[in-house]
């Protein structure tokens, strides 16, 4: 019973922590989107582009996940995607280039 108990608390503080760290990154980049437009000199289509990375993001996640469903543990599969959003915020904030900036908001989807 206190096992479950426990792992029952640990799901829930990675969930925690996922959100959070998904909705930071969101709001962030969302804030600054004209400093990133304007920071890597994009026009017209680049701009267009930009803003729409993590939606794309977002669709590839929602076509790969399925495969996962059933072989990875739940605990297991927050805890990496925690970790991915993580880092993948990292490269959008040392991002020097508009791609690397670009990859960085694909993985951040």
């Amino acid at each position: 019973m206190k096992e479950s108990n426990s792992l029952i608390k640990k799901i829930t503080i990675v969930i925690i922590a996922a959100a959070v760290v998904y909705a930071f990154s969101g709001a962030l980049i969302s804030t600054l989107l004209n400093h990133i437009i304007d920071e890597f000199h994009l026009t017209g289509t680049g701009e267009g582009i930009m803003s729409s990375l993590m939606n794309v993001g977002l669709m590839v996640t929602f076509l790969v996940s399925p495969a996962f469903q059933g072989r990875i543990k739940k605990l297991k599969m927050i805890m990496v995607s925690t970790i991915i959003l993580t880092v993948a915020l990292l490269i959008c904030g040392f991002a020097g280039t508009a791609i690397i900036f670009g990859i960085g908001s694909i993985v951040l989807g």
